[in-house]
């Protein structure tokens, strides 16, 4: 049975929409595709042994996993770990992973991940990130443009790197993707990767970067420094 009441709603595991896949484990997606939720994703896995719940891979954004019955092995960064129920397993970003079923049995394993697009700042004299815009659910159907106030925009020094990072599923695992297994490159077609962003900079001498530096420290003001 599902209960929807204004934007909220239950759903039993049983009425949800589950997916078999040929090459993964069944999927159970508790969202309406078209309405995919806005900041994370929550799905069920059901593996029969040696069923992967999908490819070797690794994310730009945090996941998190909890063994419900079953077992399971974990590959992560090239390692193995054995999972049995109710073990749970946090990858934070770029963790290289995939589950794949084990034991006698099938394996149920709930997985939840972040679902940003952002845009960072790396300084190469210290190696430290520096996250400065995230948009949960990022979609080119709305995001335009996202401009900042003046006193809150970045100050990027010399030599700072902005890297740009967005997410889509492009994996068995969205039951809107066509073909998980064409090969996704950079091109112009609908199947092609086309993720772009204009950037709109304005260059500054040492003295003027300084002086909008001072300044911000003054006030209190978010300092993006290295």
């Amino acid at each position: 049975m599902i209960e929807e009441r204004g934007g909220w709603y239950v759903v039993n595991v049983r009425d949800a929409r589950w997916y078999a896949r040929e090459a993964f484990g069944t999927l159970c997606v508790f969202e309406d595709p078209p309405k995919s939720f806005p900041d994370i994703g929550v799905h069920l896995y059901r593996l029969e042994p040696g069923k992967p719940n999908c490819r070797y891979h690794r994310e730009s954004a945090q996941e998190d996993f909890l063994v419900l019955s079953g077992t399971c092995l974990l590959l992560v960064n090239g390692e193995e770990r054995p999972l049995r129920a109710w073990d749970f397993v946090h990858c934070p970003p770029n963790v290289t992973h995939v589950f794949v079923g084990a034991g006698d049995g099938p394996c149920l394993l709930l997985a939840i991940g972040h679902r940003p697009a952002e845009v960072e700042i790396f300084y190469p004299e210290t190696g430290r990130t520096e996250t400065v815009s995230m948009i949960s659910n990022w979609s080119a159907t709305w995001h335009q443009s996202h401009i900042y106030q003046d006193d809150v925009a970045p100050l990027v020094p010399a030599g700072a790197i902005i890297i740009q990072k967005n997410w889509y599923d492009n994996t068995a695992d969205n039951p809107n993707n066509p073909d998980p297994d064409q090969w996704v490159n950079y091109g112009s077609r609908t199947a092609d990767e086309m993720s772009h962003g204009w950037f709109a900079v304005t260059h500054l001498d040492e003295e003027g970067y300084q002086r909008l530096l001072a300044e911000r420290e003054a006030n209190g003001r978010p300092v993006s420094d290295d």
